[in-house]
């Protein structure tokens, strides 16, 4: 529940910096800067994966099913 969470209120923030970056940089840089928000949050998401203990990504897991 808490990633379906955060995921909603990341793609909110993308498209709102999106809305506002529009008239200030134009399409192209726009679409890059998503681009690179995007990827700084997929590269957050694998750190966090990567440096969770076993035992608690298996806790997590447990509560899910």
């Amino acid at each position: 529940m808490a990633m379906a969470v955060g995921l909603f209120a990341h793609i909110g923030m993308i498209a709102h910096l999106y809305a506002l970056l529009l008239p200030a940089v134009g399409a192209q840089l726009a679409g890059s800067a998503m681009g690179f928000a995007m990827w700084c949050s997929i590269g957050g998401r694998w750190i966090v994966v990567r440096l969770m203990p076993p035992a608690a990504s298996l806790a997590a897991g447990g509560r899910v099913l």
